[in-house]
C-alpha cells in the first residue's frame, strides 16, 4: 500500500478477488476525472488487465481507472524482482505481468484521495472534518471561539480571545497563545504558537515554535522543531525592488544595483556602531582590494595567513604589482 493515499477499501474483498482469479498480482482500481498523474489500467470482461500505462499524456489514457496504490501480491512475484537492484513495480514489473496475463484489477467505489501534495493533504483533512458531529472542547476557562468543524487531541491549551476554525486540527499537547487565529490548517503535536499569530491554510510541524505576531499564509509548511519564528511567511514570490523595476533584464549593472539596494536595506536594520561606514559600494571596493593584496603577497612568497589592509584603490594590472601600495602586516 502506498503511503501517500487515503482510501476506504475492504481488504477482504480484494483478497477474495485475488484468490478467485488465481492472480499473481491484483491492483485496486478507482475512477477519477484526470488520470494523467497516475497509472491507468484497461480491463477485459474477466477483470484481467490487458493494458497498463504509467502516467499517460493528456488525452491518451484508454480509461479513467487508475492504480489506487493498493496491491495484493503472491509470493511468486519475487521471481520477477532482481536481487540487489531497485525496481519500479508500475514501470517494470506490471507491464511484464500484463504480457503474461497474470495481472488483475479490482474496482472499488469507496472514498479515495491522493495526499502526496500539501493542498491535497489539507483537503483530505477537510473531508474527514465534515464527517464529525461533535468537537472536543479545550481545557481552558478563558474566552475562546470555536468555529466548527474543529478537531483537537488531548492536552490542548488555548489562550484568551483566540479563534479556532473552521477546518482546524490541533494535535496532542498543542499550546495556543492569546488572540491567535487558526483556520484551514493542521497543527501537529507539541507545537507552540505565541500570542497574536495568524495561521491560514498552512501545516505546522511537530514541536515547532511560532513567535508573537507572526502571519503564516496559505500553502506554507513549517517543519518539525522549527524554533522561534518571528516573521511573516507567504507562499508568493518576493516582490521586486524599485531598482529592479527601473532596470529590468539580466545586465551586470542591473544586478549590482539591485544587490546594493538589498545590502543597504540590511545595513539599515542593524544597530549602528560608532564610525560605521554605510557606503556599500565603497566597502565592496575595500574588500576587493584586500583580496587582491592577499593574492599579491602569496605570489611574492609571503605566508598565506598574512593579512594586509589597503585604503587606496588599485590601478592597472595588479598581477605584476603595478600601482600596488606598500602592504602593512597585521
Amino acid at each position: 500500500m502506498n503511503g501517500d493515499i487515503f482510501a476506504e477499501l475492504s481488504y477482504t474483498e480484494i483478497l477474495e478477488a485475488h484468490k478467485k482469479n488465481k492472480a499473481l498480482a491484483t491492483i485496486a482500481l478507482c475512477e477519477v476525472e484526470d488520470p494523467t498523474r497516475f497509472g491507468v489500467a484497461e480491463l477485459d470482461k474477466k477483470c484481467r488487465i490487458k493494458k497498463f500505462i504509467e502516467k499517460p499524456a493528456k488525452g491518451t489514457a484508454p480509461t479513467n481507472l487508475i492504480n489506487a496504490g493498493i496491491y495484493v501480491l503472491s509470493p511468486e512475484i519475487f521471481s520477477y524482482i532482481p536481487k540487489g537492484k531497485a525496481v519500479s513495480m508500475e514501470r517494470e514489473i506490471f507491464p511484464k505481468l500484463v504480457e503474461e496475463r497474470k495481472l488483475y484489477g479490482h474496482v472499488f467505489q469507496g472514498l479515495w484521495m491522493d495526499i502526496g501534495k500539501p493542498e491535497e493533504y489539507l483537503q483530505a483533512n477537510k473531508t474527514l472534518l465534515n464527517t464529525l458531529t461533535k468537537t472536543q472542547k479545550p481545557k481552558s476557562k478563558d474566552k475562546i471561539k470555536l468555529k466548527n468543524p474543529v478537531a483537537m487531541d488531548k492536552n490542548v491549551n488555548i489562550g484568551m480571545n483566540s479563534v479556532i476554525g473552521p477546518y482546524a486540527i490541533l494535535g496532542k499537547n498543542v499550546t495556543i497563545g492569546k488572540n491567535v487565529q487558526i483556520n484551514n490548517s493542521v497543527i501537529l503535536s507539541d507545537a507552540k504558537i505565541d500570542d497574536s499569530t495568524s495561521i491560514n491554510g498552512a501545516i505546522i510541524g511537530e514541536s515547532a515554535k511560532i513567535g508573537k505576531k507572526v502571519k503564516i499564509g496559505k500553502g506554507c509548511i513549517i517543519g518539525d522543531q522549527a524554533n522561534n519564528l518571528k516573521k511573516a511567511f507567504r507562499n508568493k514570490r518576493h516582490p521586486r525592488t524599485r531598482q529592479q523595476r527601473i532596470n529590468p533584464g539580466n545586465s551586470h549593472k542591473s544586478r549590482l544595483s539591485s544587490r546594493n539596494i538589498l545590502q543597504k536595506e540590511k545595513l539599515a536594520d542593524r544597530p549602528r556602531r560608532k564610525n560605521q561606514r554605510t557606503n556599500v559600494r565603497q566597502s565592496s571596493y575595500r574588500r576587493l582590494n584586500r583580496h587582491r593584496m592577499q593574492c599579491v603577497l602569496r605570489w611574492n612568497g609571503f605566508h598565506t595567513s598574512t593579512t594586509v589592509r589597503s585604503e587606496k584603490p588599485l590601478h592597472g594590472r595588479w598581477s605584476n604589482n603595478h600601482g600596488v601600495p606598500q602592504p602593512t602586516r597585521i
